[in-house]
């Protein structure tokens, strides 16, 4: 089977347990599509729980209660839950109404039905080129439409039965079972086919994706092949 890369109105879920490798397979998603199909936009990193490795990228910090940017590049938001939802709210509604902008959402457990302004960027935001990677450890908790409306399932593994019963409703063929450690069960939604995937480059190489130097950009074209 032939793997497409995600382009800019599609929204990738990405969903494992602790220690998975969910948070670096994510990162390096994000890295191949802001080199490839996300490069012209700007692209806004969720960070609410201040992630190590998110602070590694060199995204320029954002405040969340002014307007997103229009310039392309990496930003990030690192909001207060409870404390910053309506700031999050105005923030997310604001890239509706801007259009073309990516966004990747370290963890979205808090969001969904405490968050109008995510469930309409997932129902509406395809046309308007809004591209969306979206984290998750529990998908049994999590509002129904960040699995609803995936394009593409990045799967690592799960234990909790309730999770993986969740998870096999929109990504058939997904077994834990058959995958080793690191590994991910890809699924595409519009083929419906799915595939065992390879763990993703190491931290190091991941981040090489984030460096401006010029002298990289051969290696990002290389690592960008490696993800199909």
């Amino acid at each position: 089977m032939t793997l497409q890369v995600p382009d800019n109105t599609k929204r990738v879920a990405v969903i494992g347990r602790t220690g998975t490798g969910k948070t670096r397979g994510g990162i390096y998603l994000l890295g191949v599509l802001k080199n490839s199909t996300w490069a012209n936009m700007p692209i806004t990193i969720y960070n609410p729980k201040r992630a190590r490795f998110v602070n590694k990228l060199g995204a320029k910090e954002v405040d969340v209660n002014k307007k997103p940017p229009t310039k392309p590049g990496l930003y990030v938001i690192s909001p207060m839950p409870g404390d910053d939802d309506a700031a999050v709210l105005q923030y997310l509604k604001r890239v509706y109404l801007d259009g073309n902008h990516g966004m990747y959402f370290d963890e979205v457990l808090d969001l969904g039905t405490r968050n109008m302004g995510y469930r309409r960027l997932l129902t509406q935001g395809r046309e308007l080129k809004i591209p969306m990677i979206y984290c998750m450890q529990r998908p049994a908790w999590v509002d129904i439409y960040s699995l609803s409306e995936g394009d593409y399932f990045m799967i690592f593994d799960l234990r909790n039965q309730d999770d993986v019963m969740k998870v096999r409703k929109f990504a058939p063929g997904y077994n834990p079972d058959q995958l080793d450690r690191y590994y991910s069960y890809w699924y595409d939604v519009g083929s419906d086919q799915g595939a065992i995937m390879r763990p993703v480059p190491s931290e190091a190489e991941t981040l090489r994706l984030y460096d401006p130097r010029p002298s990289t950009l051969g290696d990002r074209a290389s690592n960008t092949r490696t993800l199909v």
